[in-house]
């Protein structure tokens, strides 16, 4: 009979340990948004049984430690919002312990979410704010929308909370994409999700640099990103630094398989960039060659004495017939300077197993780009679309702006705009694009991608435009 002994009580993310488990019929989750982790599994726990409630207005995530397995193959779940499973240990071949679930639990879930932003300098006029997520095997992806109806002065958003999970603390940022529109002007913003605490109170997105909203105007911020919950595996990646390797590098790097996608995020800091001049990070896993290259988004500290902030421009090269160079690179890499702090991050979703094919028909403004044949991948995972698209040519041709086709329908009646990764490339200058997805058109073929920063495509030189990231198909 559960219940005969007191229940335990959870606040905050952490470990069920097997003593909670002997000692408890009934576990009791208080706080929305946490994680909980079942303990890989003993031959002394085997059939005994237990109930997690979560007693939250929110859902909450249940993870197993490395090296163990719920029975459905799976590392997390989700926990509706008064929910309640049953758990019991099984033996399902000799020493080979995994987790039975029953009851309320999702592996893949989507839900809404209200972002709390923070701003700076004067406090503009808030609209609606909207947020949307998508929890898959301890994955959280995540779309928010600010909407601001007087910019009032303000000099920018420092940050917004309010993620529908805690982020799993493990001492790292998570860049994400961000852009905030001014007056109907677009800029990219720095941003990323905090990883250095799990207290519940700390689902945060912090912004770096922000434009100053106008006053009497409207203006708007979008961004879109994910984090680790739980279940990402760390990895160890052969690292090419230019000039010299940047000293006592402190390193978070870790990654996850969702189907055919590599999702995984690195962390590199130090004191003394001993003046590093490039980077070229290995994928922990093996990259299929498909003549192209997918966007990540990425962040860098450098110059400035160490404390400037910018864009280096990610991506997966996935075109090197030699299995090892296909890794990731930085098109505007910011040498650091001598003896000052340094960082670089990068988040990913790109192609661990082949993605299938399709067809990225783009409709140019002015001119069209001689020879442009766009190389377009995706697959799907848990209700999600991954996707990356490149293209080249050596004659912009005056081309004003990009609207391209998806693979899939994007998912319609959301309240927020998918922002992608992505970059382009004009002459010699490459520049973050922000790919967006319209996703409030009825008709299928009109749920598009349009490049919202993009810079005219001279006449005669050189135009690259390269995409990637996710979005929820409907």
């Amino acid at each position: 009979m559960l219940g005969h002994i007191s229940p335990r009580i959870y606040t905050a993310s952490g470990d069920i340990t097997n003593a909670h488990i002997h000692n408890s019929d009934v576990l009791i989750a208080q706080t929305a948004g946490i994680c909980l982790s079942l303990p890989a599994g003993v031959r002394s726990q085997v059939n005994k049984q237990f109930r997690l409630v979560n007693n939250s207005a929110g859902p909450i995530a249940l993870a197993v430690k490395p090296a163990g397995l719920f029975i459905r193959g799976t590392t997390a779940m989700a926990i509706p919002a008064y929910g309640a499973i049953d758990c019991r240990l099984v033996e399902t071949s000799a020493a080979t312990y995994k987790w039975k679930v029953t009851g309320d639990y999702e592996e893949a879930v989507k839900g809404t979410f209200t972002p709390v932003a923070t701003w700076a300098g004067s406090a503009p006029t808030e609209g609606t704010h909207y947020g949307e997520y998508y929890f898959i095997d301890g994955v959280c992806f995540f779309n928010v929308t600010l909407n601001v109806t007087d910019g009032g002065g303000s000099t920018g958003l420092s940050s917004f909370n309010g993620l529908p999970f805690v982020p799993a603390d493990t001492d790292s940022w998570i860049p994400v994409e961000m852009t905030i529109t001014v007056d109907g002007t677009p800029t990219k913003c720095k941003a990323y999700v905090d990883a250095t605490t799990d207290a519940a109170a700390s689902r945060v997105v912090t912004c770096l640099a922000s434009a100053t909203l106008t006053d009497d105007t409207v203006g708007k911020v979008e961004c879109s990103g994910f984090f680790e919950v739980a279940g990402f595996m760390p990895f160890v990646p052969p690292e090419t630094w230019g000039t010299a390797t940047p000293a006592t590098l402190a390193r978070v790097c870790r990654w996850k398989k969702l189907g055919k996608v590599g999702v995984g995020y690195y962390t590199g800091t130090s004191t003394d960039s001993n003046a590093v001049s490039s980077a070229k990070i290995g994928c922990p896993f093996p990259v299929p060659d498909n003549n192209s290259y997918c966007a990540v988004t990425a962040l860098e500290k450098a110059g400035g004495g160490g404390a400037t902030y910018s864009f280096p421009v990610g991506y997966l090269d996935q075109t090197d017939g030699t299995a090892g160079n296909r890794a990731f690179n930085f098109r505007a890499f910011t040498a650091g300077t001598d003896a000052q702090a340094w960082g670089l991050w990068f988040a990913f979703t790109v192609e661990c197993e082949p993605w299938t094919s399709f067809t990225h028909t783009i409709t140019w403004g002015t001119g069209t780009p001689a020879s442009y044949v766009p190389v377009g991948k995706f697959t799907t995972f848990g209700g999600l679309c991954f996707l990356s698209v490149w293209g080249h040519s050596t004659d912009g041709n005056g081309a004003t702006s990009y609207i391209g086709t998806m693979p899939m329908p994007a998912y319609k009646g959301s309240n927020v705009k998918p922002i992608l990764m992505g970059y382009q490339l004009q002459n010699a200058t490459y520049s973050e694009c922000a790919p967006r997805i319209d996703n409030t058109q009825s008709v299928h073929a009109s749920r598009t991608v349009s490049l919202t920063i993009f810079t005219t495509a001279t006449d005669a030189q050189a135009v690259d435009v390269c995409i990637g990231g996710w979005f929820a198909v409907g």
